[in-house]
């Protein structure tokens, strides 16, 4: 995709607007996700597959009121794993460590 960097970089600020204790549980827990989705020959977990698995439990509506379950389904689907998987691939840029870096690493 063309649009990589700059959705890359466009996730990156977004998660960097998380208050300090949010982005620091995101950031351990993708890193996480991301060292799963190495031994994908293994578990089968691939980037796809954990954003499947795990961001509707990560991404929901704001007003779940206002959306009926079939459409949290679909949505989730696509417009979650559009999202999550991006994420967990580019954990190391989204989350750098080091310089700048807003905890240490775990």
């Amino acid at each position: 995709e063309k649009d990589l960097p700059k959705k890359i970089e466009r996730l990156r600020e977004v998660c960097a607007k998380l208050p300090p204790e949010s982005y620091n549980n995101l950031r351990y827990l993708i890193k996480f996700l991301a060292k799963l989705a190495e031994h994908q020959e293994v578990n089968k977990m691939s980037p796809s597959n954990i954003a499947i698995v795990l961001g509707p439990n990560l991404l929901w509506p704001r007003d779940e009121r206002k959306v009926s379950l079939m459409d949290m389904a679909s949505a989730s689907s696509v417009q979650v794993v559009t999202v999550m998987e991006p994420i967990i691939q580019n954990a190391h840029s989204i989350f750098p460590e080091g310089k700048g870096s807003r905890c240490s690493p775990p």
